[in-house]
């Protein structure tokens, strides 16, 4: 009927019935399709392609086609608000495609009218509004806001719909912001929070905390926390950092011979990573140091 009456004036009223279809098969490609061979679409067949703009971008989002799903959001976009819900969740998509594109600038923009426009639906807020409040605290993050990325990352933890794990990540975020405006005691209370929300990100939480007993000067603090991290995450992806910042923790506090103990473990347990070769770099340093001060003393 389409292919034969694209003018006919049942022809939107046809397509919209054929979008149903395509759009409870999820085939949003076919569904388009439908309605672009309208002539003449009314204001609710237009509403449609904008939901199934949307879906376009939402599918390629997920298979991780960045500009095409860039493309299809901004299509959406360009409708207006003829659907409430399609209009503020293409914004939340082209943000997060902003945002994965290091555009954060861009992106904290986009998130942010998403949020707003999410009060007008339905619901009244995004379907995925933890993720838009998650990302835009990161937007910011990268930004260097740290105060007001903390108030997004904090609005993550209230959310009943946030996950543990989110949740946690949001935590450790704060505990950052804080440690970036050096206010260490904050940021140890959230990366304490962090771990009791979810012990599976708390080796990240543990590592920060002895990272800032290093910058308090407490060596011998940040050597037994580190101490306490390896054997709590026996196999955590932050192994090497961790015994590194232990050797350097030895350095700093004149403790050559447990420095070097540490950086050459690295070197055996950890071959080829950027560690094993700062972790060299450490070795080679103090027997430079070592003989220089040999030199020295020779020559007294």
């Amino acid at each position: 009927f389409l292919n034969e009456f694209p003018s006919s004036p049942y022809a939107a009223s046809v397509s919209q019935c054929l979008t149903v279809v395509y759009m409870t098969k999820k085939d949003y490609s076919k569904a388009l399709d439908a309605i672009s061979r309208v002539q003449a679409p009314n204001a609710e067949a237009q509403a449609d392609k904008q939901k199934v703009l949307y879906n376009l971008a939402f599918e390629a989002l997920n298979a991780n086609r960045i500009q095409e799903a860039l493309a299809y959001a901004g299509q959406a976009i360009a409708l207006g608000s003829l659907d409430a819900e399609a209009y503020a969740e293409s914004y939340y998509i082209k943000g997060d495609c902003n945002y994965r594109l290091n555009n954060v600038v861009q992106a904290a923009n986009d998130l942010n009218t998403a949020i707003n426009l999410g009060t007008r639906t339905k619901n009244g807020q995004l379907k995925n509004h933890a993720y838009a409040v998650y990302s835009l605290g990161y937007a910011q993050f990268k930004q260097l806001k740290y105060n007001a990325a903390i108030a997004q990352f904090q609005k993550v933890v209230s959310l009943p719909d946030a996950s543990r794990a989110m949740k946690a990540d949001a935590d450790n975020r704060v505990g950052d912001c804080f440690l970036n405006m050096r206010n260490y005691d904050e940021a140890v209370a959230n990366y304490v929070k962090a771990k009791e929300t979810d012990r599976a990100l708390g080796d990240y939480s543990m590592l920060q905390q002895a990272y800032i007993e290093g910058l308090r000067g407490n060596y011998d603090k940040k050597v037994e926390i580190i101490n306490l991290m390896n054997a709590e995450y026996a196999g955590s992806s932050l192994a090497a950092k961790a015994l590194y910042e232990q050797g350097r923790a030895h350095v700093l506090s004149g403790q050559v011979d447990e420095a070097a103990a540490v950086f050459s473990s690295i070197a055996l347990k950890f071959p080829g990573s950027e560690y094993a070769k700062k972790a060299s770099d450490e070795l080679t340093n103090m027997a430079t140091n070592i003989a220089i001060q040999d030199s020295i003393a020779a020559a007294q």
